[in-house]
This record gives C-alpha cells, structure tokens and sequence, in this order.
C-alpha cells in the first residue's frame, strides 16, 4: 500500500520491539509515534501501545483494520515460525511462547477497546475492517487496481 501510494512505511513493531523482542520503553514510543503522525502522509503498521492508538485514529484519512478471529491470529504466528527464522531484516520473528500471550492479550483486552474506538470516530473516516484472508486478497487487489481511494 505504502509504495502503491509512494507514502513512507512506518512499522511499529521494528521501534516497539528489539531484535529480540524486548519492550521499548512507553515514553520512546510514545514520542516516536508523535514524529510520526506530524507526517504529512504515511502507512502506519502496528498497534502500538493504547495512549497513541487514538491519535493515530485523528490523524488517518485510511484506516485499515486486520481484524481476524483470534484462532487465525494463532495460526498465522504459528506459520510464521518458531522464534528462530529471521524475517530478511535482521528482525528474529518471536517464538510462539513470547507471541501468543501477545495476541491473547490483544484480542482479550485492545480489540474491545479499537473496535469501540473505531465506532466514536467522527469525520467521515474511511475503514476498511478485513477479517480473513480472502478479504486482505481482494482489499489488496483493488489497492493494486486504484480502487481505494481517500
């Protein structure tokens, strides 16, 4: 999407996490995610932590949602490895036992919260909430073709 669009990238995970997996402390990411989102234009992957979610909301014209169930976001982690495949980046994936307290969390605790987050949004924003694979398939199709404008 982001070079589709020539927008930079921006991957909070590469910031949040270390090499190897180790937490960033709040207020880096915090700040961080502040330069970010004074960009004029950017693709922001990643959650983050809860007190820059809302902002990052504000400030997206696109919001696009990866909202699988939480049994595809254990199968995805488990396709993508077990802690010791690197990604090409020289990020090591994290091992299972580190990334599904991860995702259980989420789906537990920030989903409930996102979703209702994304339901007070005033302004028109444009959504897009992609739930399973198929849907990430087409989203990416019509992005490809020029469809998805903002």
């Amino acid at each position: 999407m982001a070079a589709a669009r020539k927008l930079p990238y921006r991957e909070l995970d590469r910031f949040q996490f270390s090499k190897e997996w180790g937490i960033a402390k709040r207020a880096d990411l915090k700040a961080f995610h502040a330069g970010l989102v004074a960009e004029p234009a950017w693709v922001i992957d990643g959650i983050g932590v809860w007190g820059t979610i809302r902002d990052r909301l504000a400030a997206a014209d696109l919001i696009v949602h990866i909202d699988p169930p939480v049994w595809l976001n254990f199968l995805w982690a488990a396709k993508r490895g077990d802690g010791s495949a690197e990604r090409g980046d020289g990020v090591t994936l994290p091992a299972l036992e580190t990334i599904y307290p991860f995702i259980w969390e989420y789906h537990r605790q920030i989903r409930p919260r996102l979703l209702r987050a994304l339901d007070a949004l005033e302004g028109g924003k444009a959504i897009e909430t992609l739930r399973d694979p198929e849907a990430l398939d087409a989203f990416a199709a019509r992005e490809a073709r020029g469809a998805i404008t903002v």
